[in-house]
Parts: structure tokens; sequence; C-alpha cells
């Protein structure tokens, strides 16, 4: 990625590079290439734009470089300082925003989504929660929390299948050699 490649996008875009690459900074200079309007359709709105990534540290690394940036090209519209971005503009024969539009970029800046997929599932669960039947302000469980929510769906179902004639839990107990008062014994077997 150090070979300044510009990425021409019409729609998704998936980058994958190992670390030291440059992927943050080409990312973000696409990020300003489209909320600059570098692009054959004009200026995106920030928030018509999602930057999803895998860990929230590097969500949190993209999005401070992003408005750092941003705001340097809301200080000098020139783009003296963004070769790589004063470049894509060039190419694309689109004007550079003024500073004002740079500024509006910035202003906005806090609709773009930049999270990780988790994050971005839940922001659309909790948009869209009485689609989903969900409560709009549930939560996400906690590692011990899921393990501990595991552990007992898991022996409910057991247990309850247990009663069922011919079900494989029936099988399985007889083959450990536990039933009746004993059955939940099969959990500890299968622990």
């Amino acid at each position: 990625m150090n070979d300044q490649r510009h990425f021409g996008v019409d729609g998704s875009l998936v980058l994958l590079a190992g670390a030291g690459t440059g992927k943050t900074h080409a990312l973000t200079t696409l990020l300003l290439e489209l909320l600059g309007g570098a692009g054959e359709r004009g200026p995106v709105p920030p928030a018509r734009i999602h930057a999803v990534t895998f860990t929230e540290k590097a969500a949190g690394e993209l999005r401070a470089r992003l408005r750092a940036r941003l705001a340097g090209c809301a200080r000098d519209a020139t783009l003296a300082h963004e070769p790589d971005l004063r470049a894509a503009f060039e190419r694309s024969g689109r004007p550079r925003p003024s500073r004002g539009g740079w500024e509006a970029a910035l202003a906005e800046l806090g609709a773009l989504f930049v999270g990780t997929f988790h994050g971005l599932g839940g922001q659309l669960l909790r948009r869209h929660a009485a689609e989903a039947g969900l409560d709009p302000w549930y939560s996400v469980l906690g590692d011990d929390e899921q393990r501990a929510l595991f552990d007992e769906t898991a022996r409910a179902l057991v247990l309850a299948q247990l009663d069922v004639p011919g079900a494989p839990a029936q099988r399985l107990a007889r083959e450990f050699g536990v039933g009746g008062a004993r059955a939940p014994g099969l959990m500890g077997a299968l622990s």
C-alpha cells in the first residue's frame, strides 16, 4: 500500500493488508476523498459512510486520524499538506472543497460511522429494534455472562430432552449409565 495506489470506489470496499502497510492512511485518504467529493458523484454526506474495522483500537485510530486530517483540510483547503488527496482531486477533475466545505464535513463528522462489525450490528439493531423484536436499550452480555447463560440454557435443554421418549439425550444418558434422579449427573459427565 506504500505505492500510493488510487482506489476508485463506486460501492463497497474491502481493504486487506498486513501491519504497517499504510491501511489506515489509505483508508483515511479514501474517506477524505468521499467527504470532499473527489468521486464521480460529488461529496458523500458523512451519515452515508460506514467504515468498519475488526477492533475498537483500529476504529479509534481511524476515527482520530480522520478527524485530525479533516481539521487540517479545513485549515488549509489548498491541500498542500495532503499530496495524496490533492492528487485524487486532480485525477478526478473535480474542484476541491472550499475551507467552508471542509468545515461543514468536520461539523458533521459525528454522523460518519467508524467502528467494529459488532458495533455496526448493534447500531442497526438499535435503529430497527421494533422490527427485530428487541428492546432498543438491550445490552450485550460480557464473556462471563455469555458463558453462564450458555451453560444454563444447555443444562435446561438436555434435562428437558431426557423426558422426551426416543430423544438423543435419552440414548446418551443410557450410554453414560445415568437416568431418573441421576440424570443431572449427565451434565457433569458432559462438562
